[in-house]
């Protein structure tokens, strides 16, 4: 979802610069935090995550959802690690053939499939990948390759070699990879599928094959309705898990009653009683980087944002929500 992520890219680098325990209560709980015969027992893992990601530019919050969910998945085996958020992105491109440079959101489900069956990159390369060089943003470092592979493409070689020398003088992430291996990855793929190969010479040795089995699940309140995703949502807190959300994201910006626009996809990773409100409240951890600035009045405050996580009332999560994407604990 881009239309309400570009507003936030200004704020939201502003925020991080002021920002940077799970608990589970069986516990009586009074009855009137009760919800749909689900008790609102306290769930947090948002630790397991790390920092809130940032989609920057691009309409890929599907995928920074599905690298959510797979380094929840694998947190033992990743020692720390987390999924690349851009590999999983670019891994679902070159796999069904999306087109990397548009501005294509896509399904986490099949996001998640996509980076299990091919691995997965760690975030720590990335963040240190996109650091380098004055390229801009995500969609820009993009372009950048589109435009490295129409040179190659044209066979236009004293233009690419011209472009590569200028890259070389700024730093660039494509300094990083040896002229030759570039070169070859040039000539061996596709316009579509270039960035993903471009993205395995950074990764290099460092992608990680998982090999325990994982259950996707979805559903859409279309054919299940949203009883059962509300149930659903709960029954995979209370069990430790978390949940990807589809969405009307609009309310995060505009208030509880905004109109249901904005179609977006972020991660659940916790649920507290809130006793003041005497109601129940979800976690949303959103890709809008770590900051609060940006949003609602009523989300902006230290008791309902923290660093880019924010709590909403389940009468809000219930109209709102219209699909979720889990993997079986």
């Amino acid at each position: 979802m881009k239309s309400i992520a570009t507003g936030f890219i200004v704020m939201t680098v502003a925020g991080a610069l002021v920002g940077l325990a799970s608990t589970f209560k069986t516990a009586e709980i009074p009855a009137a935090c009760a919800t749909d015969s689900i008790v609102c027992g306290d769930v947090d893992v948002r630790e397991t995550l790390g920092p809130v990601r940032f989609q920057d530019d691009k309409s890929w919050c599907f995928a920074f959802t599905s690298a959510d969910l797979l380094t929840y998945r694998f947190r033992n085996e990743l020692h720390g690690e987390r999924v690349s958020d851009v590999y999983t992105a670019l891994t679902y491109t070159g796999k069904y053939a999306v087109d990397p440079y548009s501005d294509a959101g896509g399904l986490a489900r099949f996001a998640v499939k996509a980076a299990y069956e091919r691995g997965f990159c760690q975030q720590s390369l990335e963040d240190e990948a996109l650091r380098r060089g004055p390229l801009g943003s995500l969609n820009e470092k993009l372009q950048t390759l589109r435009a490295l592979k129409s040179l190659y493409d044209r066979g236009d070689l004293a233009g690419l070699n011209r472009k590569l020398d200028e890259l070389a003088k700024t730093n660039s992430i494509v300094s990083s990879v040896p002229r030759q291996e570039l070169m070859h990855v040039l000539q061996a793929s596709t316009a579509r599928n270039f960035p993903m190969h471009f993205a395995d010479l950074l990764c290099g040795s460092h992608r990680y094959k998982p090999t325990a089995k994982i259950e996707v699940k979805s559903m859409v309140k279309w054919v299940a309705g949203t009883s059962k995703l509300l149930r659903t949502i709960d029954e995979q807190l209370t069990a430790g898990n978390i949940v990807g959300i589809s969405y009307y994201s609009a309310f995060l910006i505009l208030g509880s009653n905004a109109p249901q626009e904005g179609k977006h996809f972020s991660s659940l990773v916790g649920r507290r009683r809130n006793a003041k409100r005497n109601r129940c409240e979800y976690l949303i951890r959103n890709s809008f980087g770590p900051g609060c600035l940006g949003y609602s009045s009523e989300y902006i405050t230290p008791e309902n944002c923290q660093f880019g996580h924010i709590w909403v009332a389940r009468s809000v999560l219930e109209r709102n929500v219209f699909a979720i994407t889990f993997i079986k604990p």
